[in-house]
């Protein structure tokens, strides 16, 4: 019991032997405990009520993107690699197939590399895939014509010519 209970208990005993009847009827001391244990009620509530405080919401993002912590980046990529149920499908390449994909972009890279020097030279390219077609339009523009040979799609590209025979 606290001091304070301790001190009010002793005044209500003290109020209730002075009294003219003694100790009185049992009634009258449950209404005066009644009231003591409601007021050590109220006060107690009184005082546990004015410690409590609160404060706005504030929103935080977790996500980087949208001004959240950025050490929460790794986190949530592991989160959503882990919820992928997605696998990708693997084509194992045989060694003839990179073989052929090399010397297709080497041709290409090489053919480039020519018209972008001016040593060009019309002709008919075939990589295997793709069919590319080089020559001089009348303008003396270069036209390239690249058709692929499974589908049949055709680009071509027209460049300008530039004086001095260099593009």
């Amino acid at each position: 019991m606290t001091r304070l209970m301790k001190i009010a208990r002793r005044g209500l005993y003290a109020r209730l032997r002075s009294s003219s009847t003694g100790w009185g009827s049992g009634r009258e001391l449950r209404n005066e405990l009644g009231k003591f244990y409601g007021w050590v009620c109220g006060v107690s509530l009184l005082c546990v009520t004015t410690a409590a405080s609160a404060t706005e919401l504030v929103y935080q993002p977790l996500n980087p993107s949208f001004g959240g912590s950025p050490l929460n980046g790794s986190f949530l990529l592991q989160k959503a690699q882990a919820q992928n149920a997605h696998r990708a499908t693997e084509d194992p390449k045989t060694f003839v197939d990179k073989f052929k994909e090399s010397l297709e972009r080497n041709l290409i890279n090489s053919i480039t590399r020519r018209i972008a020097d001016g040593e060009l030279t019309e002709g008919v390219y075939d990589t295997g895939e793709y069919r590319i077609e080089v020559g001089f339009d009348t303008d003396g523009a270069v036209m390239v014509t690249i058709t692929s040979n499974s589908t049949g799609a055709t680009t071509v590209i027209k460049m300008p010519a530039v004086p001095g025979g260099k593009l």
